[in-house]
């Protein structure tokens, strides 16, 4: 149990580098760190607070009809959702073919002790995830019914057991893809397009089935039967949460800790085959001389970014989602149809016009995608060639602004164009639409770039340590959120605002915003990333 710990110790200690921070001797550095953490701590309690403010609304929905242990049972299907949208992609990398595997291999200890410290550490991650999206639902719930002890006694032990069985369903699912890719030549791309493909399949099930915002509000029986349906699990914890029944209870905890066992104990023996299938290279081919071509700098580095990013299938996975979520609600509009998004929109209250929402609904997509803010670190110990190289600093960064760019900039135009065939929108509306996302595009990428400069993490084994759990991905996605979130604040609560000259100010805000940042880049961001 011991050993067991202390990989797992050493794993957690390298998450947004703490090991660093703990032992950093320079007080400049030290005091950095101290900046960070505190920006960690504001930055979760940022995602409880959402997370709260999420679950109010759909209480105030539920309370109307009194069905309020629907709020819990909900919350927890979309915490298993969650947990197994991330866990599908991420699992490969941090369970599977991760990077410190022979070296892992190689210390002296059993193979079943390295299986349950990466198990554990998935757990946790995933643990984590549950707690942010349950306890602020728990709480809300416990405002509006006040409920009595057993109910706290039973949420605390079943929040536990929540992310297990989709941590199991997420793994096969990740590794499925992952053996059937590493067979083909373009193995990464192949890998992209079936979990893409699958995300997008689980997504447009979910809204085919009814079980999207307009059922779930109505609350309808056949609606929430077919949640139930699509998850029992979610069936037995709406009667331990709404009954305090035992028995379904202990067949809850029951299904999930011998879901998980059988799951653990087929994984220790299957690891080392597994992760030496998923590790073994193709041959290629040949390989053969052919034509040399000469470009710019610029197209040079552009080519290699882009190159790198499609080659990385958790920095498009992280990156990308933002992007397909769009696209699938672009599609969906089409399909939905106003009469019933107007419809969607009354039952939670908004007064607003949804013509004048639209720019600052597509705007929190295109903030989710956001390459720049892990860029520079995934250079890694590679750095020194960039860093050697007679290339000026800005031509680098911009470089890698334009690989953002190039993933936000085509979407916005083929999306919105979706969106303009479904909503009559006025010739300004229909102008903003395109010209607050693409301000937007530019702010992030150059927020990203700018935080990674200043918060580099060379020193990594895995890329997702980079791409999901480092402190310049963090202040990335708070800060992209915030920027939009404000805005759509402001709208919501002064009822007398003229919205098209608001937008537009967003607008000049954003783009004033990327030429500082741009001058802080040129004119520090040689020196910082010289001494990175």
């Amino acid at each position: 149990m011991s050993r067991i710990w202390y990989l797992l110790k050493v794993q957690l200690l390298q998450f947004f580098g703490i090991n660093k921070a703990i032992h950093e001797k320079n007080p400049k550095q030290k005091r950095k760190w101290i900046a960070i953490l505190i920006g960690m701590i504001i930055g979760i309690v940022y995602l409880f607070f959402v997370s709260f403010t999420y679950s109010n609304i759909l209480a105030s929905v539920f309370e109307k009809v009194d069905k309020m242990e629907l709020l819990l049972t909900l919350m927890m299907a979309v915490s298993s959702f969650t947990t197994l949208v991330l866990t599908m992609y991420k699992a490969n990398g941090i369970l599977f073919g991760f990077k410190d595997y022979d070296l892992l291999m190689a210390l002296p200890m059993k193979t079943s002790l390295v299986v349950a410290s990466r198990v554990l550490l998935l757990y946790i991650m995933n643990g984590a995830i549950s707690i942010m999206i349950m306890v602020p639902a728990c709480v809300v719930y416990a405002m509006k019914v006040v409920p009595d002890i057993t109910f706290y006694m039973l949420f605390i032990i079943t929040l536990f057991f929540i992310p297990l069985v989709p941590i199991i369903v997420a793994t096969c699912i990740g590794s499925v893809i992952m053996m059937i890719s590493a067979r083909f030549k373009y193995a990464n791309l192949l890998n992209l397009v079936i979990t893409f493909t699958l995300l997008v399949l689980l997504i447009g099930g979910l809204m085919n089935s009814g079980t999207g915002i307009g059922d779930i509000t109505n609350i309808s029986v056949g609606g929430v039967e077919k949640v139930y349906d699509i998850y029992p699990l979610t069936k037995m914890y709406s009667e331990v949460i709404r009954q305090n029944n035992f028995l379904y209870f202990i067949s809850f905890i029951g299904i999930s800790i011998v879901s998980f066992l059988l799951y653990t104990t087929i994984i220790g023996v299957k690891f080392k085959s597994i992760n030496n299938n998923l590790m073994t290279k193709r041959r290629n081919g040949r390989f053969q001389m052919t034509k040399q071509t000469q470009s710019s700098p610029f197209i040079a580095l552009y080519r290699k970014e882009l190159k790198r990013y499609f080659t990385t299938s958790i920095y498009v996975l992280n990156t990308g989602i933002g992007i397909v979520f769009y696209t699938v609600l672009s599609f969906g509009f089409l399909f939905i149809g106003t009469d019933k998004i107007t419809e969607m929109i009354k039952i939670f209250q908004v007064s607003t016009d949804m013509n004048k929402l639209l720019p600052l609904v597509v705007s929190i997509f295109i903030v989710m995608t956001c390459t720049t803010m892990s860029s520079i670190s995934l250079e890694g110990k590679n750095l020194w060639i960039l860093q050697s190289s007679p290339i000026p600093v800005p031509i680098i960064c911009f470089s890698k602004i334009t690989v953002n760019l190039t993933i936000t900039i085509p979407a916005i135009f083929v999306n919105n164009i979706l969106i303009l065939l479904v909503f009559q929108m006025s010739f300004i509306e229909s102008i903003l639409l395109f010209v607050l996302p693409i301000s937007y595009a530019l702010y992030i990428a150059f927020m990203g770039i700018i935080v990674n400069l200043r918060f580099p993490n060379f020193d990594w084994i895995n890329e997702v340590t980079v791409v999901k759990q480092s402190v310049s991905a963090l202040i990335a996605m708070i800060a992209g959120l915030i920027s939009v979130i404000i805005p759509f604040a402001i709208i919501m609560a002064v009822t007398n605002i003229n919205q098209t000259m608001f937008m537009v100010c967003c607008c000049l805000v954003l783009l004033t915003l990327c030429m500082f940042m741009y001058g802080y880049m040129k004119k520090k961001g040689e020196l910082v990333f010289k001494n990175s």
